[in-house]
């Protein structure tokens, strides 16, 4: 149970990190707990997304055109490129110029995980690749995961801070980046569209992303809307099997001129584990810096410098140091 526990925290990712953190704990709070049944093995698109409001037309971005349908009766229409699709995301959530004018952006909220542990969630976002996110639950205190756009790390009440590595380290610091779908090859090192799949009633087409440190991820956008639905990886776990993880994108809103999904769903395993509903989000003009330095305590499990090497916390050229790549889910 506690391997397994610690299989899902790896996940990562922002909203992903959080929840799964907390639903580790609250597995290792209760070792006897064990699963109701064999889950499937194909995660299962649960809930369904749901109609988003609908803003005013002022701050409503105009709809990406959809791809050309085929007539009845007719071959399925040519897959666009994942150029395209990305290309129509940004379009279909605001545009470019939109994008590029907000620099920063504070989302809060509530969240839930496995059901029963509920609590509120606060996030901090600065472009390129810095990010502070802060989840209170009631039964198990404080947790922050936070990334300086270099390194990232975890604090909680329960257990010693920890720096994030590896796969938990590479998606976290996608994650963090706001503008991911408009610099795709900062982050990724290919990209392709691989065929059509259904959530609920949506048609999706499937871009399959490779990231510059290896690591796959499938992300699924609205056929008709262009809007991201969905985003599905795997996660290798100890015993050499995987841990199938999805998670879904659901109640697009206008803020400030863009639109940003207010649910994500989290499922392992075509079980939902966690849910966080964003209550607001907004963009601040400027956002201190100072609130992205990495905390003393987590600082001091640095490796200590070798004779000549750059002080620590100082960019040394190697794995985990250098320009953040930026972005998405694993």
């Amino acid at each position: 149970m506690r391997q397994r526990a610690r299989s899902i925290a790896a996940v990562a990712g922002v909203m992903l990190v959080v929840m799964m953190s907390a639903a580790a704990q609250a597995r290792q709070s209760e070792p006897s707990a064990k699963p109701d049944g064999k889950p499937a093995s194909t995660p299962a698109p649960s809930p369904a997304p749901t109609s988003s409001p609908t803003p005013s037309p002022a701050t409503t971005p105009a709809p990406a055109p959809a791809p050309a349908a085929s007539p009845a009766g007719t071959e399925p229409a040519a897959l666009p490129a994942a150029e395209a699709l990305l290309e129509r995301f940004v379009a279909a959530t605001g545009g470019r110029e939109r994008h590029a004018r907000l620099g920063a952006r504070l989302s809060t909220g509530e969240v839930e995980v496995v059901g029963q542990i509920r609590g509120t969630v606060t996030i901090h976002q600065k472009a390129p690749g810095q990010m502070i996110v802060r989840t209170v639950l009631a039964q198990l205190g404080t947790i922050e995961q936070g990334t300086d756009g270099v390194r990232a790390w975890e604090k909680t009440a329960t257990r010693p801070p920890r720096l994030l590595e590896g796969t938990e380290l590479a998606a976290f610091r996608r994650q963090a980046a706001m503008h991911w779908a408009m610099e795709p090859g900062a982050l990724y090192r290919e990209m392709r569209t691989i065929g059509r799949s259904r959530l609920a009633d949506r048609s999706l087409l499937d871009v399959r992303l490779i990231a510059t440190d290896g690591s796959a991820m499938v992300a699924s956008f609205d056929e008709q809307t262009g809007l991201l639905l969905a985003t599905s990886w795997d996660v290798p776990r100890p015993d050499g099997q995987k841990i199938a993880v999805r998670v879904t994108y659901e109640r697009y809103t206008a803020a400030d001129g863009v639109m940003v999904p207010m649910r994500m769903t989290t499922l392992v395993d075509g079980r939902a584990i966690s849910t966080m509903t964003l209550e607001k989000v907004e963009h601040p003009a400027t956002m201190d810096d100072g609130m992205f330095t990495m905390p003393e305590d987590v600082r001091a499990l640095l490796a200590p410098a070798m004779p000549g090497a750059a002080p620590a916390g100082a960019p040394a050229g190697g794995p985990g140091t250098g320009p953040a790549p930026g972005s998405t889910p694993k």
